[in-house]
């Protein structure tokens, strides 16, 4: 069995941190959306409420803000989404396939911002349990007070 990787503690942290600093950008539902552009009838997931768009004017999943803090100019079709290859952001924050999963599918689309915050803490906070335990000692540095 391969050695599991690290978790990207500094970069996790830099998106708790983003969220943190305005909660409507979290929206679990989608992987982004861009608002102006958005449309509501094209989304092709779980859309936010029409007119909770922070002043940034974006919302985004936890791996769609990792996409967009990470990349200059984030590139959202015609209909305001931001698509996102979660694979390729979980490796970059150092989840193992199943740990993707369980932040992605935190089961939380279909719920109010509140609860998504919290599904998406739980899940993390099962992540770092589990890798504190397996003697990760810098998992200890993700800041889930952020969701708080």
């Amino acid at each position: 069995m391969p050695k599991q990787k690290p978790l990207n503690w500094k970069y996790i942290n830099k998106i708790l941190k983003h969220i943190h600093k305005e909660p409507k950008r979290l929206w679990m539902g989608i992987e982004g959306a861009k608002e102006g552009k958005y449309t509501f009838d094209n989304i092709s997931f779980f859309p936010p409420p029409k007119g909770s768009f922070p002043a940034c004017g974006m919302q985004a999943c936890f791996y769609g803000w990792s996409k967009i803090l990470r990349t200059k100019f984030p590139k959202f079709n015609s209909c305001g989404e931001l698509k996102i290859n979660n694979e390729k952001e979980s490796k970059l924050l150092g989840f193992t396939p199943e740990e993707q999963e369980a932040v992605y599918y935190t089961g939380a689309e279909k719920t109010d911002r509140e609860l998504q915050r919290l599904l998406l803490k739980y899940s993390l906070s099962e992540i770092v349990a589990a890798r504190i335990a397996s003697g990760e000692k810098s998992a200890k540095r993700i800041r889930l007070d952020y969701l708080d």
